[in-house]
């Protein structure tokens, strides 16, 4: 009966030991799965964050380039409406208004060759977000394919180096139970 109470001791004591090291092992596996993730997250905010800036900054100078065309055209309308309105308060008046040899005919040419200016790159800079956009895209399918692989690749690896085998485990824990009695 002593025998008896020895073996079931030791199985019982075998089991907890067993519980003990699983919840264990679950614990710091999911930690370091937490850390991994968390870590993962911070990269790729890190690169939208870089990609959305890099944009950012395009995008500001398209718009201070557009603001500036804008500015000159409203100057240069500004200054035809000014010389419009003195020739017409100079012939309501009667007086005899000396006319400029063709500003107003300059200043509509520069007129039509910035709007039409301003409207090609516009078009251009469509077509160039068009272009990559695209580009975006296939580079990040391209990307989620092979980080897909790599994925599976890495948490094989991981799951071998971390836990080991089932076999080395079994091995290891029958030389204790060897060493135990």
């Amino acid at each position: 009966a002593v025998f008896a109470k020895r073996i079931a001791f030791s199985l019982r004591r075998e089991r907890c030991a067993v519980l003990i090291q699983t919840a264990w092992r679950r614990h710091r596996d999911m930690n370091l799965f937490a850390l991994k993730r968390s870590a993962a997250v911070k990269i790729q905010s890190m690169a939208r964050r870089m990609a959305c800036r890099k944009q950012y900054l395009i995008d500001l100078l398209d718009s201070k380039e557009q603001a500036k065309l804008e500015n000159q055209v409203k100057a240069l309308q500004a200054k035809l409406e000014a010389q419009e309105k003195a020739m017409a308060a100079g012939t309501a008046s009667g007086t005899v208004v000396e006319r400029v040899s063709e500003p107003p005919a300059e200043i509509l040419e520069a007129l039509q060759a910035l709007a039409a200016e301003n409207a090609k790159l516009r078009m251009e800079l469509d077509h160039v977000r068009s272009e990559n956009n695209d580009l975006r895209r296939e580079n990040n399918q391209l990307r989620g394919q092979s980080a897909k692989s790599e994925w599976f690749t890495n948490m094989a690896r991981t799951t071998r180096q971390s836990g080991g085998s089932k076999g080395d485990e079994n091995h290891h824990h029958h030389k204790d139970k060897k060493n135990k009695k």
